[in-house]
């Protein structure tokens, strides 16, 4: 009788150790996996629209369809990619940076009465996207000075001011000193934390609107491809109309040497000269950015924590 009893208690017990799902710690490790992974298509996918938003926000263009033109003419096809080297290294590190990170402070917020990887309500998926924003910062804001400098050199490389990504740093470093790096720390991560509780939620909610909501106490399953590239898609969009007017800012100081300018006499001096709507110059440029980068990244990463999960990783 008590064998069975044991028998019964040992099964029941594996049974509730199934449905609660994966351990936290393991959550956060799929997703530095999953975030490299995505990191990369990213990166691949995004990089051309990327310039051509950079290039308008700077002014060397006022439309999508002249920088388009003009680069193609000027510079052919490898003029779009200039500057990919920075995000194609480390876009990886950053995407698992942000959603590891993003797992972890959904962790800490999760109720106890929840399981690891359950459904969360919104303002909960909003505040743990805002938890995300210091640490992603940290990493991308290096990257983003030496991309956005390299971007627009729109001259022959004999004319050109730097010379690979390397020549870059180390020119700006020699000149202005190693924070240099995080010229635009303040506007990157002002951006971040106004423009992530959007990003993640928007995620949520399209993905829950699409294949519905986890069953109560349970753990959320992976999303579908499709609902990846929906919803990956609707976070995008969301993220940069949410946050726009501050990357505008972040570039505009990146492109400045160290101390030369402040995030306050940018944003009021665009303002002064040109009117709020110069705040969104290029905004264009990022909606068609947005749709392949952030699609291709959550497609990349749902598909590797699905493959991760049938193989008992």
């Amino acid at each position: 009788m008590s064998s069975v009893a044991s028998s019964s208690t040992g099964a029941n017990t594996s049974a509730e150790q199934r449905n609660a799902g994966p351990s936290p710690g393991l959550l956060v490790f799929r997703r530095i996996i999953g975030g490299t992974v995505g990191g990369v298509c990213q990166a691949l996918c995004s990089h051309p629209f990327d310039t051509i938003k950079s290039r308008i926000q700077a002014g060397v263009a006022s439309s999508v369809s002249e920088c388009a033109s003009s680069t193609l003419k000027n510079e052919g096809l490898q003029g779009f990619y200039k500057g990919v080297i920075p995000p194609m290294t480390i876009c990886g590190f950053y995407n698992a940076t942000l959603f590891s990170a993003n797992q972890a402070a959904r962790n800490l917020v999760r109720p106890n009465d929840l399981p690891p990887g359950a459904d969360l309500s919104l303002p909960r998926v909003a505040l743990a996207g805002i938890m995300a924003g210091p640490a992603c910062c940290a990493v991308v804001c290096p990257v983003e000075v030496v991309k956005v400098r390299l971007q627009l050199q729109t001259k022959d490389a004999a004319k050109a001011e730097f010379h690979g990504v390397w020549d870059c740093v180390k020119k700006t470093v020699q000149r202005e000193g190693v924070f240099a790096l995080y010229n635009g720390y303040s506007a990157l991560l002002l951006s971040r934390t106004i423009g992530l509780p959007f990003y993640f939620g928007a995620y949520e909610v399209t993905k829950q609107a699409v294949q519905g909501p986890a069953a109560p106490g349970q753990p959320a399953a992976p999303a579908s491809s499709l609902t990846a590239l929906l919803a990956g898609t609707n976070a995008g969009w969301a993220f940069w109309t949410a946050c726009y007017p501050c990357d505008f800012v972040k570039t505009k100081m990146q492109m400045q040497p160290r101390g030369t300018t402040s995030f306050v006499k940018v944003l009021s001096d665009t303002v002064k000269l040109h009117g709020v709507r110069r705040l969104y110059s290029g905004y264009g440029a990022c909606m068609l950015r947005s749709a392949p980068a952030n699609a291709s990244v959550w497609f990349a990463m749902e598909n590797t924590i699905a493959w991760m999960g049938r193989n008992g990783w």
